[in-house]
């Protein structure tokens, strides 16, 4: 016999966005909502990562502001998204990552 454990997200529990600076470790979250928009630069350290209100920001806004839409109750059927099973080197290097932010402050 096979047990297999899998992890999914309804589309109606998305309610916010989590964006993580590579460069300093900030985390900035944006609700899902009407008033969205995708932060263009770290909070913290000011990394850019988009060029102001160009393509790229302007799709990633749209894909969010999507999953807000088709999270609704107008259709046929749910939408899910499939979370990939954390391997121990990934949990290792959250918990470390996690661990330095914390001794840094």
């Amino acid at each position: 016999m096979t047990i297999e454990t899998r992890t999914t997200v309804e589309l109606s529990d998305i309610n916010a966005v989590e964006f993580e600076c590579r460069k300093c470790g900030t985390k900035t979250v944006r609700k899902i909502d009407g008033n969205y928009v995708t932060p263009v630069a770290c909070d913290n350290c000011k990394e850019q990562w988009f060029l102001g209100l160009g393509p790229e920001s302007g799709e990633l806004g749209h894909f969010i502001e999507r999953i807000g839409y088709y999270s609704g109750k107008g259709f046929p059927y749910l939408l899910r998204l499939q979370i990939a099973k954390e391997s121990d080197e990934q949990r290792e290097r959250r918990i470390a990552r996690f661990t330095q932010q914390r001794i840094l402050g």
